[in-house]
């Protein structure tokens, strides 16, 4: 039995380096991402988030995204976000 509780949250990809938004690259990191999440085949109930919280990143989460069992962050790395 759930209670259908939804909390939007701002996260970082934990060892990717993507580009701010407002940066030259920004958009082009974001369309990648969100390519990479719209070619997995899955139901919002396989989609796992682990995070924590990085004193160091801004008091933001920080994130390892795996869909399907797909590491999305190493993903993201190998199209060249080191």
């Amino acid at each position: 039995m759930g209670f259908k509780i939804f909390h939007k949250v701002k996260i970082r990809l934990k060892g990717v380096w993507c580009p701010e938004l407002t940066d030259k690259d920004g958009p082009k990191a974001k369309a990648d991402l969100i390519e990479l999440l719209q070619h997995q085949d899955y139901s919002f109930k396989k989609l796992f988030i682990k995070t924590e919280k990085d004193k160091m990143s801004y008091d933001r989460y920080v994130a390892v995204v795996y869909a399907l069992g797909n590491n999305i962050n190493e993903a993201m790395v190998n199209k060249g976000y080191k």
